[in-house]
This record gives structure tokens, C-alpha cells and sequence, in this order.
């Protein structure tokens, strides 16, 4: 295979490493980044890496290739201005993020904002999201005191969210 074939886009933007990362086949995903570690780079026409597939889609293995061959490649953001882990909690991918966070590689991904000033904190205190939220709250650097774009905390995202009522 021909190094244009390896990193040609097809309709949707995407390259073969964008479908290799959806199966939980490393060999293939090694064979590709061994061939043109470009491809890791290389955003589908939503602005997603294959990263942001592999971890959507727990191939925690995966992802450890992609970060072994491109270790930045974490830093990328797609249309939306999120990194992917702020992608993975938007998409309420939250066990997915619990397992991903572990990437020593994606560890200053943590308290980065996205393009409304959210932080992964405000992200999951908005969803409401206990398990996301008390290991966040574990990790080093966070701030409690960021405000996002709004002026607000992730304290007070908490405190806005209201469950949803059901009438007897």
C-alpha cells in the first residue's frame, strides 16, 4: 500500500486509521502509524482524530498505540473547540474518560477549557456526573476557582442543575 493510499480521505474525511481504531485490532492501527504516523493527526470532517474514536470506544489499547506513536496528538480539538476528553463528557462518554484520564500523555488535558471557557470540571458539574466529578476533584492542578466564559464555577453549574420531575 502506497503511503497516498494510507492517509487518502474518504467522504466523510476520514482515513483507514479512522476505521482500524473502531475495531479492537492494535496490529492494524500499528501497521498504520508504522507506515505514516501522520495519520493520527489527521481530523474527519467533524474535526475528530482517530483518537477521539478510540477512546470514545474504550480501546484503551489503542489509544496507548496512538499516544506511544504521537504523543501530542491529544492536544488536537475538533470543530467544537474540545479536546477529547471534553468531547468524551459532552458526549456523556464518561466511563470512557475514567478509563482514558489514566494516559499519563493526557494528563494536562485535565484542566484545559474548551471555546466557552469550560473546564472538564464545569463539563461534568453541569452533567451532573458524580463518579466524573469526585475523580476530578482527586486530581492535581484542578481549580475550583476557574470560571468558564459565563463567569461561573463548576460550583455553580452544580447548584443550576435540576432533575428532571416526574409527576405521580
Amino acid at each position: 500500500m502506497q503511503h497516498e493510499d494510507i492517509v487518502k480521505k474518504d467522504d466523510f474525511g476520514r482515513t483507514a486509521l479512522h476505521y482500524s481504531v473502531s475495531t479492537p485490532n492494535p496490529a492494524v492501527t500499528r501497521i498504520l502509524l508504522g507506515k505514516a504516523h501522520t495519520l493520527a493527526y489527521l481530523p474527519d470532517k467533524d474535526g475528530r482524530t482517530p483518537l477521539f474514536i478510540a477512546a470514545a470506544l474504550k480501546h484503551r489499547r489503542i489509544v496507548k498505540i496512538i499516544l506511544k506513536h504521537c504523543p501530542d496528538c491529544g492536544e488536537l480539538r475538533d470543530l467544537k473547540d474540545q479536546n477529547v476528553l471534553q468531547f468524551l463528557m459532552a458526549n456523556r462518554k464518561h466511563s470512557a474518560l475514567l478509563k482514558v484520564t489514566k494516559h499519563p500523555e493526557l494528563e494536562g488535558l485535565l484542566t484545559e477549557s474548551n471555546g466557552d471557557g469550560n473546564t472538564l470540571l464545569h463539563l461534568a458539574a453541569a452533567a451532573h456526573h458524580i463518579p466524573a466529578l469526585a475523580f476530578l476533584l482527586r486530581c492535581k492542578g484542578i481549580n475550583l476557582e476557574a470560571r468558564n466564559g459565563d463567569g461561573l464555577t463548576a460550583l455553580d453549574l452544580f447548584q443550576q442543575w435540576e432533575p428532571l420531575s416526574v409527576e405521580v
